[in-house]
């Protein structure tokens, strides 16, 4: 059987929705489109929680359903490394969820995040056994500079957001 070569619009492939890979420039993922930011985000997730990456593009993400870069918990994978936006813009963040970690990166521990505007919709549909909200701000023990959040946050069957800020 043959292979079907990759048809990439937007970073995924029109045959078989495989994210592409961004190229690396020393060691940091050069992200140009929204299949780029998918794979970095799975990559983070299951791989290399402490990778490096750059926007060196303003990226739409479609309203594709999102997943967080940076897993919660002690012993997860949340984000170490670098990103650093570059000044460009992010749209078409889409993110439902129901439990801590929702937005666009689910925690960052020392990592670094910086220089970008994003705009999207989150969407919080929690409770937690106690009936509290399921929700909260990541601690921000890491460094963010320059960035712009234009999101639209809806939360479902929550009483209010706890968190640091």
């Amino acid at each position: 059987e043959t292979i079907p070569d990759h048809s990439f619009e937007n970073g995924f492939c029109a045959i078989c929705d495989l994210c592409e890979e961004p190229q690396t420039i020393d060691g940091v993922y050069q992200l140009a489109n929204a299949g780029n930011l998918f794979w970095f985000a799975k990559h983070v997730n299951e791989n290399e929680a402490s990778a490096n990456a750059a926007l060196v593009a303003d990226i739409d993400l479609e309203n594709r359903p999102w997943t967080p870069i940076g897993t919660t918990g002690e012993n997860n994978n949340n984000f170490r490394g670098v990103f650093d936006g570059q000044g460009h813009i992010i749209t078409g963040l889409n993110v439902t969820g129901t439990k801590n970690g929702i937005g666009f990166f689910g925690e960052v521990r020392t990592g670094t995040v910086e220089n970008f505007t994003i705009y999207g919709e989150v969407t919080v549909q929690a409770r937690s056994s106690s009936g509290r909200p399921n929700v909260r701000e990541f601690d921000i023990n890491h460094y963010l500079e320059k960035i712009k959040k234009k999101s639209q946050l809806t939360l479902d069957d929550v009483e209010s957001v706890f968190g640091k800020l």
